[in-house]
């Protein structure tokens, strides 16, 4: 009878220390997926498939809901744009053009950048029904590649990515193109998600740290000048300029 106890015993303290591995391995998966630098553990293809496949008035009510101007703070965003009067702005991951919008009266252009053509289709329709004309041709919609914003060179003064960064396939060779895009002395301004489990924002597992950010900024030729990590709840701010 003994015998069998400390069978019995041995038995379940090998199976709580397999346990015990397991986790502590999925835990470094999981950080290891917050942490690549080039990569987001799905495929461009599995991320508009869980992502983009819902009902498009979905998609619209989660993106213009009147919430979003709370946690978001569009104003406070775009002033970190410095004075674009009369400047290209490439507004890059546009969606419903919730920025576009805004920033079209005051820009000389702005250039929505997408990977999904249903949203410029909104985007087109809807800056005709603003009935100003004149701001209508401000905005040209742009459907580009999910490694590619497909910007010209020198093409921009500015380029906005916000909620945007953690879609992005080969960060470093995305961020490089942009900085092509770019003027000299053009600006990145780039908007995402903290981690920590919030009300908004993508699943933990694909949010992209800030540090990891910063150090894929750099690497892709910009040099930092602002990182606000208190002004929005949710999100963090970096600003970087193409040296």
């Amino acid at each position: 009878m003994f015998i069998l106890m400390n069978f019995n015993r041995s038995t379940i303290c090998l199976f709580a220390a397999c346990l015990i591995l397991s986790f502590s391995c999925s835990q470094k998966k999981s950080e290891s997926a917050l942490n690549t630098g080039n990569q987001l553990p799905l495929s461009a293809d599995s991320l508009k498939e869980e992502y983009f496949n819902e009902d498009f008035s979905l998609l619209l009510r989660k993106y213009e809901d009147p919430t979003r101007e709370y946690w978001q703070n569009p104003d406070l965003v775009i002033d970190k744009l410095g004075d674009f009067k009369g400047k290209t702005v490439a507004d890059i991951g546009v969606g419903t053009g919730y920025f576009t919008f805004k920033i079209a009266p005051g820009a000389g252009k702005v250039i929505a950048v997408d990977v999904e053509n249903k949203f410029l289709e909104y985007i087109e329709d809807r800056k005709f029904e603003l009935g100003n004309s004149e701001i209508a041709q401000k905005i040209e919609t742009r459907l580009c590649k999910p490694d590619d914003p497909l910007l010209s060179p020198g093409e921009a003064d500015i380029a906005l990515m916000v909620n945007t960064y953690h879609f992005i396939i080969g960060r470093v060779g995305y961020l490089k193109k942009i900085y092509n895009g770019l003027k000299e002395g053009g600006i990145l301004l780039l908007v995402d998600f903290k981690a920590g489990e919030m009300s908004v924002g993508p699943p933990e597992s694909l949010k992209i740290l800030r540090n990891t950010a910063l150090k894929e900024i750099i690497q892709a030729g910009f040099k930092i000048t602002e990182v606000d990590t208190t002004s929005l709840q949710f999100q963090y701010i970096v600003k970087a300029l193409k040296k």
